[in-house]
C-alpha cells in the first residue's frame, strides 16, 4: 500500500519536482474531464514516463519494485484471484505471508482495484510495482496464452460493462437529465441503490450487486479529494464536472452506516440556478414590500425556512438585482454555491477557525454595503449581525424556522436583545417549495366545492375571477405523460410569506409579545401566510391543491377561513391578467 502520509500523488510529483505546477494543473483538468486516475493522466500526456514513477515509488514511497521474470508462478496463490479478476484489477498474486497477500500491479495507487482484492481475498494486501509490459507478459502466461487472451477479452467485455468509472458518470448524467436536485448512493444487505431527489421526492434511478457499493462510494470520493481509506467518519467534499455541455458543482457528503457508508451528492448547476428577482413568484404586494426593503441602507432582512427550500437561490436573486459598480456586496457563505459578478464571495471554514461570526468581524473593516451572512446559527453571529445592521450596513442572512414569524421568537432563544431586534428588523421572508404542475398533461377540474379547502380558496377564486374580467381561474390536478415521466410535475416553484416589520410589529417585538400577536398584529396588516400564497398559485394551474396541503403540512381543521388580511386588488388583478391558457 502507498504509505508516507496523506498528500495527493500530484502534490508528492510535484514536490519531488518530476512535475510543475503548470503540469498539474493541465493534468487534474484532463481528469476532471475524463474521469481516469492522474497517473495515467500523467502517462497519456507523456508528462512522466512510467521509469520515473516506478523510481518515485521506490524511492519516495518505499514500495518494492519487481522484475517479473525473477518470479515463479505458484499455481496455489495464482488461484487465491480469477484470472479475469486478476486482469480487470491488474494484478497479479506472488506469494502470501500469515493474512497478507502481497500482489504485482503496474498502479499503486488504484484503491478500486485493491479494495475489490481485499474483498475478493478477505486478506490484507500489500502491492509491489512493475512495467506494464511485464505485468501483461506475466499475465499471459499465468493464465494460459491464447485461451487465456480469449478470456481476458470476455472479461474486458464484463469490465467495461460493470466499469466503476462509467457507472458513476451514467449516474451523473442520468441525474442532470431528470433535473435531479441531489443523489443518494446507499447499500443494504444485498444490494447498492441509488436514488435521486427531483422536484423534491426520492426516486429510485438504479440498484446494483452490493460488490458494487464500495467501488462506487470509492469513485465518488476520488472525485473529491477525500480519504478513501477513512470509512468510519462522516467526511465533505466538491467536485466540478460538465453534465449535458453545462458546468456543475457537486458538493458531496459521505456517512458511515452498518451496511457501508452512505453518499449523498448535491448537483448545483453553474448557469442554471440564478433566477432574476422579478421572476422568483412572490406575488405582486409581497414583490414590493421586497423591492423596498431591499433598498434601504440599512436593516436585517432574513429568509427562513427548511433546507432544501430555495433560501439561497432568493438571496442570490437579491443580490443580482441590487449588485452595481456603486456597491460593495460581501458574502460569507458555507459553501458558495453560485458565483455572481460584481460580489466578493467567500466560503467559511470552521476546521481553521473561520467562523460566521469571526468572518463577519473582519468583514467590516472592508467597507462594506451589504452584507450576506449564509446563516445565523448561534448568538454571537446573530448579535454581530444586528449590530452591523445597525450600524449602516444593509445584512441579509437565513434561519432554519417554520414560518416568517417564527423568526423573531428563535432570535430572542439566542438571546439577542428584543430592543435591538425590533429597531433593525426590516422583515422575513419565508419560504417552501411545491411541485408545478406538468404544462403538457396538466387536467382542469370544475369548481372545487367538494374539497375541504374550497373555504380558503373561495375568497381568492371570488376575487380573481372579478380582477381578471369574467375569466375564471384554472384548478387543475397531475395526470402524467413522457415528459414529467408520468409523474404529473415537472419542476418546482416557491410559495412565500413576508413578515414586513411595521411601527405596531416593531413595538411588540421590542416588549417580547409573543408569536401569535404579531401573527395577528401582520394579518391585520395584511400578510398572507404560505397556505394563503399556495391557493394564489393553485388558481394559476401552477400546482395542484394536494400539493399545497403536503408542503404546508395542513389538515382538515385549517379548512375553514379564508384568506387574512385586506384584499390585494393588485394581485388579483395581476393574477388574473396572468392566467394560464
Amino acid at each position: 500500500m502507498p504509505t508516507g502520509g496523506s498528500k495527493p500523488l500530484g502534490q508528492r510529483l510535484l514536490e519531488r519536482g518530476l512535475i510543475t505546477e503548470a503540469q498539474l494543473q493541465q493534468a487534474l483538468a484532463h481528469q476532471r474531464r475524463t474521469g481516469k486516475y492522474l497517473r495515467q493522466v500523467l502517462l497519456d500526456e507523456r508528462l512522466v514516463d512510467e521509469d520515473a514513477f516506478l523510481k518515485f515509488y521506490e524511492e519516495e514511497l518505499e514500495i518494492p519494485v519487481v522484475d517479473l521474470a525473477d518470479y515463479a508462478i505458484d499455481r496455489e496463490i495464482l488461484a487465491l484471484v480469477p484470472a479475469e479478476v486478476s486482469r480487470r484489477c491488474r494484478a497479479l498474486p506472488l506469494f502470501r505471508v500469515g493474512q497478507t497477500l502481497t500482489v504485482a500491479v503496474e498502479d499503486p495507487f488504484d484503491m478500486l482495484a485493491l479494495d475489490e482484492l481485499r474483498s475478493l481475498t478477505g486478506l490484507d494486501i500489500e502491492t509491489c510495482a512493475c512495467r506494464r509490459r511485464d505485468l501483461d507478459g506475466a499475465l499471459s502466461v499465468a493464465h494460459g496464452g491464447a485461451a487465456a487472451e480469449a478470456q481476458a477479452e470476455a472479461a474486458e467485455t464484463l469490465g467495461r460493462e460493470q466499469d466503476v468509472t462509467a457507472f458513476v458518470q451514467e449516474v451523473l448524467e442520468a441525474a442532470c437529465a431528470r433535473g435531479s436536485s441531489d443523489i443518494h448512493f446507499e447499500a443494504d444487505e444485498t444490494a447498492l441503490r441509488v436514488r435521486v431527489r427531483v422536484d423534491g421526492i426520492l426516486r429510485e434511478l438504479a440498484r446494483k450487486p452490493a460488490s458494487m457499493h464500495g467501488p462506487a462510494v470509492s469513485r465518488v470520493k476520488i472525485l473529491s479529494d477525500l480519504d478513501i481509506a477513512e470509512k468510519r467518519l462522516p467526511q465533505d467534499g466538491r467536485f466540478q464536472t460538465e453534465l449535458q455541455g453545462r458546468p456543475f458543482d457537486v458538493r458531496v457528503s459521505t456517512f458511515p452506516t452498518i451496511h457501508g457508508e452512505s453518499a449523498v451528492l448535491r448537483l448545483l448547476d453553474k448557469k442554471g440556478g440564478l433566477i432574476p428577482l422579478d421572476e422568483i413568484g412572490m406575488a405582486p404586494r409581497e414583490y414590493l414590500w421586497l423591492r423596498q426593503a431591499i433598498r434601504k441602507p440599512n436593516g436585517i432582512l432574513l429568509v427562513t425556512g427548511p433546507t432544501g427550500s430555495g433560501k439561497t437561490t432568493t438571496l442570490y436573486s437579491i443580490l443580482s438585482a441590487i449588485a452595481n459598480p456603486e456597491v460593495n456586496i460581501a458574502t460569507l457563505e458555507d459553501p458558495v454555491e453560485y458565483l455572481l459578478p460584481l460580489v466578493r464571495q467567500s466560503q467559511v471554514n470552521e476546521d481553521i477557525g473561520f467562523t460566521f461570526a469571526s468572518g463577519l468581524r473582519s468583514l467590516m473593516r472592508q467597507d462594506p454595503d451589504v452584507i450576506l451572512v449564509g446563516e445565523i446559527r448561534d448568538r454571537e453571529s446573530a448579535e454581530i449581525a444586528i449590530r452591523s445592521a445597525m450600524t449602516g450596513h444593509l445584512v441579509m442572512s437565513t434561519l432554519h424556522t417554520n414560518d416568517a414569524v417564527g423568526a423573531v421568537a428563535r432570535l430572542i432563544d439566542m438571546e439577542v436583545d428584543p430592543l435591538l431586534l425590533a429597531s433593525s428588523l426590516l422583515g422575513v421572508v419565508g419560504q417552501r417549495l411545491v411541485r408545478r404542475l406538468c404544462p403538457h398533461c396538466r387536467t382542469a377540474l370544475p369548481e372545487p366545492e367538494t374539497s375541504p379547502y374550497f373555504p380558503r380558496l373561495q375568497k381568492a377564486w371570488d376575487e380573481l375571477r372579478r380582477g381578471a374580467h369574467g375569466e375564471s381561474p384554472r384548478i387543475c390536478r397531475p395526470h402524467g405523460c413522457q415528459h414529467c415521466s408520468q409523474n404529473g410535475y415537472r419542476g418546482r416553484a416557491a410559495i412565500y410569506e413576508a413578515l414586513a416589520v411595521t411601527d405596531e410589529i416593531e413595538q411588540a417585538i421590542g416588549r417580547r409579545a409573543p408569536a401569535t400577536e404579531i401573527r395577528a398584529r401582520a394579518r391585520a396588516s395584511g400578510m398572507t401566510d404560505l397556505a394563503e400564497d399556495g391557493w394564489r398559485k393553485v388558481l394559476r394551474g401552477v400546482t395542484s391543491i394536494e400539493e399545497v396541503v403536503r408542503v404546508a403540512r395542513l389538515s382538515e381543521e385549517d379548512a375553514d377561513g379564508g384568506f387574512g388580511g385586506a384584499p390585494d386588488q393588485l394581485a388579483v388583478e395581476t393574477l388574473g391578467h396572468s392566467l394560464m391558457k
